[in-house]
């Protein structure tokens, strides 16, 4: 069996040539790089998809501006009045508002948000106080009834609610509570627009939009309706004089989160975020398990970097064991001069580590288990075929040592050349019997007696066993004798 080591080492070397092909090649790195790209191309797609709404639908309420700017100039020309003094009168701001309600009801079913709203400015926006105005919610902004019943008022008159039909909301009250600028981050959609519209009075509308951060509008803790606005100034000559602006709730925004489409254990999540001047990661809405695991901590997010593009570690979130990875996706929603913070919104697609990694690990593993497998069944069918070839020689072999009783009970073996082999044994083994019993005859003192006949040896043939004998006076005899080895008998020698 010793010939089976040089074909156990061509299937070594064979092993190892492909799986050194395997490394050498990078197979895991580029499967690593097509899961990455994969999962970048879903969050790239998911990001463009809610910044076209983010901008094209929610934000364009700004350019209701000149419609409200209209009625406000026929509101102040009918009662001959001043803005300041408009905004001095409870009565002519409960017009106004009556006059802007209808508008706003029809920007509300037309853009698809959540909600809409309206507050009228005072004179001083650092002092707290209370501000006439409404607050619409659409509890189904995909469609419109006629009678508007999935409309609630949240803040406003009871006039409006009455002349439209639509029902208080359980935390309704009349007017907005405030308590100043700075000083309360659930009242940024008011006042962060205001102050923008006052310092930069000659910018345009569309650059004075405020997206604001996830806050519920009751601020006494009991409220469980989380949102985001986009809130805009209404401007009279360069005097500002309200705030219009459209609610969408975080339950709106989860529909722009499918996160099974990452993850089909949906061990994964989208996250929305806004990074601030250190290049941390603040979360704000989210939907999945590794979105909730990164929102419990209370933390901001820090984004390390991996030798992927676009491919983050979060650092400090794990996942039973597992580091979670992130794909960060910036939305443009500011201009480059926003007279804002917090203007960096984030789309984040967050998955774990086994979901991106662990199937071209394990295909690697599998494809390397399947070699070392085809190695170990090549030995093993070179083995079991060579062994079965070589079993007849060896029983011809065994045949051969046991001498003329084993060639005797040799079978036929049916391969053509091990029956010939056989065969000239087995002739060979005859003739070597033969001349065993001849050679007695030929070895008495030197001389060869054939039937007392004195003769002379006239010619050997070596390789025939041949004697030819010529009797003293008589005609030649010729004897084959079937001898092995005549070195005994020379030519000439007078034998009988």
């Amino acid at each position: 069996m010793i010939f089976l080591v040089p074909l156990i080492a061509i299937m070594l070397i064979q092993s190892l040539i492909t799986i050194g092909t395997l490394v050498m090649k990078r197979v895991t790195g580029m499967m690593e790089e097509s899961s990455v790209s994969m999962m970048n191309r879903l969050v790239e797609n998911r990001k463009v998809i809610l910044q076209n709404d983010m901008n094209q639908r929610w934000a364009s309420i700004h350019e209701q501006e000149g419609v409200l700017d209209g009625i406000l100039e026929g509101v102040l020309e009918d009662a001959d009045l001043s803005l300041e003094g408009l905004l001095a009168s409870e009565e002519r701001k409960n017009e106004l508002l009556e006059l802007f309600f209808p508008e706003c009801l029809d920007i509300l079913q037309s853009h698809s948000t959540t909600g809409i709203f309206l507050v009228l400015t005072g004179t001083d926006m650092r002092e707290p106080g209370e501000f006439a105005g409404f607050f619409v919610r659409d509890s189904d902004p995909d469609t419109n009834p006629a009678n508007g019943t999935d409309l609630l008022l949240e803040r406003g008159s009871k006039l409006l609610s009455r002349k439209w039909d639509i029902p208080l909301d359980t935390s309704w009250t009349t007017r907005f509570r405030m308590e100043g600028q700075g000083r309360e981050a659930a009242d940024n959609y008011f006042y962060e627009p205001w102050r923008a519209g006052t310092e930069h009075a000659d910018a345009d509308t569309a650059d004075l939009g405020y997206w604001s951060l996830p806050f519920y509008l009751e601020k006494d803790g009991t409220d469980s309706y989380e949102m985001i606005t986009y809130s805009a100034p209404l401007r009279h000559e360069g005097q500002v004089y309200g705030i219009i602006g459209v609610e969408i709730s975080s339950r709106r925004l989860y529909d722009y989160f499918p996160v099974a489409e990452l993850n089909d254990q949906q061990q994964s999540g989208y996250l929305l975020a806004v990074r601030d001047g250190d290049g941390l990661y603040r979360p704000m809405v989210g939907k999945g398990i590794l979105s909730n695991l990164a929102r419990s901590s209370g933390r901001e997010l820090e984004l390390r970097g991996t030798r992927y593009g676009n491919l983050w570690q979060v650092g400090d979130v794990r996942l039973e064991r597992q580091n979670v990875y992130a794909v960060a996706c910036p939305l443009k929603l500011y201009g480059n001069n926003a007279p804002y913070e917090d203007t960096e919104w984030v789309l984040l697609g967050l998955d774990t580590e086994e979901d991106l990694f662990g199937m071209g690990r394990q295909l690697y593993l599998w494809l390397v288990v399947a070699i070392l497998i085809g190695l170990l069944f090549g030995v093993l069918g070179i083995y079991l075929v060579v062994r079965h070839l070589t079993r007849p020689f060896q029983y011809l072999m065994q045949c051969i040592s046991r001498g003329r009783e084993g060639l005797l009970e040799f079978r036929p073996s049916n391969i053509l050349e091990i029956d010939a082999l056989y065969d000239v044994v087995k002739n060979l083994s005859e003739q070597q019997r033969e001349a065993a019993l001849v050679l007695p005859a030929l070895h008495d003192k030197d001389k060869i007696h054939v039937h007392k006949i004195p003769c002379r040896v006239a010619k050997i043939i070596q390789n025939g066993a041949d004697i030819r004998l010529f009797p003293d006076g008589g005609t030649a005899l010729f004897v084959q004798y079937h001898l092995t080895d005549l070195s005994a008998v020379e030519i000439g020698q007078k034998v009988g």
